[in-house]
């Protein structure tokens, strides 16, 4: 099984007031192109996706952005995510909502729960 494993990813952090949005957007399509070429069996996005608690929206918009990339490639490829100190994990997510019973059924056919 091969799986992309990634971690702390901090979406909204700024550094001095310096916005981070550019960069955090290009490592994201990048892991995008890099799971379109290599076909991993699932990512694993494993804590700390966003920098605080209560994420900005402009952080919420760049993980969607990201996930909705992510689940445009055919065939898809499942994403599990471990929730971490900083994460607040929004049910009512448009990303979350649709994709939850999907998430959950691919996990155990993968045989992890």
């Amino acid at each position: 099984m091969k799986v992309f494993h990634i971690s702390d990813l901090h979406i909204g952090k700024q550094l001095y007031a310096y916005s981070l949005r550019e960069e955090q957007e290009d490592i994201l399509h990048q892991i995008v192109e890099q799971a379109a070429i290599h076909r991993p069996d699932a990512i694993l996005i494993a804590g700390d996706i966003y920098d605080k608690s209560v994420p900005s929206g402009e952080a919420y918009e760049i993980f969607d952005h990201f996930l909705n990339e992510i689940a445009s490639l055919d065939p898809q490829i499942p994403v599990c995510m471990i929730a971490g100190k900083s994460c607040f994990v929004d049910t009512a997510c448009e990303w979350y909502r649709i994709n939850l019973e999907v998430l959950i059924a691919e996990i155990v056919a993968f045989g992890v729960i």
